[in-house]
C-alpha cells in the first residue's frame, strides 16, 4: 500500500506520539514524538540498520519446533513456537546470506491472541558459526563443535513479574553481542519461558487448595514463543523524533 510523504496528527493532551516503523529486511525502529505544536509541521527521517536475519535478506530457517520462518519476517504479528518436551534447548538455526556482520541484536517474545503469556520466551542465547570451519564445515546446529555464544541474555531479558506477563515487557528489545560476530549462521537457544525463568509464577499463588497455580505443573513448562530474532549491522537512528528502544 502506498504511503504519503506526509500524515495529518492532532496533538493529544500529551502532545506526543509512540510509533513503530517496520521495512522487510531492516527490522524495527521504535520512536517517539514528542511536544507538537498545534499546525506544526515536522520531518522525521528513520535510518534503518540492515537485519541479515531477515528472510528479505536471504536468510532462511530451521530447527525446532514449527513456523521458523516467523522468527526472520520482520514483524511482531507472527511467531515461532515450540509446544513439546523441555523448553530449555529449543533452538532455531538462521543461516544468513554468505557471511556477515551484526552490531545489534534484537529478540521479541510478543504473542498473538489465544496465546498463553507464559509461554512466552524470557531468556536466550545467540550464538555463531562460520562454514567451512575444520569442526563443523557446515554448521549443523546439532554438533557442538563450531559454534561460538556471542549472547546471553540476563535472566529477565523480557521482564514480565505477577500476576502475568503483559505485552509492553514482552516486545522487540535491543541486546549488545560480544566477541566476533562475522558468521554464515546463527543459533537461536531458548534458555526460558516466563514460566520456568521467573520463580514469582512458579509456586501455590493463593489458598485455595483445589486449584494449583504452579505453571510448571501445567502444558505451558514445555510450551516457548518468540516472534523475532534480528542481527542489525548497525544501530537505528532517527532525526525529528525521540529514539525509543
Amino acid at each position: 500500500v502506498p504511503i504519503d510523504a506526509s500524515e495529518p496528527i492532532v496533538p493529544g493532551p500529551q502532545r506526543g506520539y509512540n510509533f513503530v516503523a517496520v521495512a522487510p529486511g531492516y527490522g524495527h525502529v521504535r520512536f517517539a514524538v514528542r511536544n507538537l505544536g498545534p499546525g506544526e509541521n515536522r520531518t522525521i527521517s528513520i535510518h534503518f540498520p540492515t537485519n541479515w536475519a531477515s528472510q528479505f535478506k536471504g536468510a532462511t530457517a530451521s530447527g525446532d519446533g514449527a513456523n521458523h520462518a516467523n522468527l526472520i519476517d520482520d514483524t511482531e504479528s507472527t511467531n515461532w513456537q515450540s509446544t513439546s518436551g523441555a523448553v530449555e534447548g529449543k533452538q532455531v538455526v538462521i543461516a544468513l546470506d554468505g557471511e556477515r556482520s551484526f552490531d545489534v541484536a534484537k529478540a521479541s517474545a510478543l504473542l498473538v491472541p489465544g496465546q498463553n503469556r507464559f509461554t512466552a520466551l524470557r531468556q536466550f542465547e545467540v550464538q555463531v558459526c562460520t562454514a567451512g570451519g575444520a569442526d563443523n564445515p557446515t554448521c549443523d546446529g546439532s554438533v557442538a563443535a563450531g559454534w561460538t555464544s556471542v549472547l546471553v541474555s540476563s535472566p529477565d531479558a523480557f521482564p514480565a513479574v505477577n500476576p502475568r506477563p503483559v505485552a509492553p515487557e514482552l516486545q522487540l528489545r535491543a541486546f549488545d553481542p560480544s566477541g566476533t560476530t562475522s558468521a554464515t549462521h546463527v543459533k537461536f537457544i531458548v534458555l526460558n519461558n516466563q514460566c520456568t525463568g521467573q520463580p514469582s509464577f512458579q509456586g501455590e499463588q493463593d489458598q485455595d487448595p483445589n486449584n494449583a497455580t504452579d505453571c510448571r505443573g501445567t502444558v505451558v513448562a514445555e510450551q516457548v514463543r518468540a516472534a523475532e530474532l534480528q542481527l542489525l549491522s548497525s544501530s537505528a537512528a532517527v532525526d525529528g523524533a525521540y529514539l525509543a528502544e
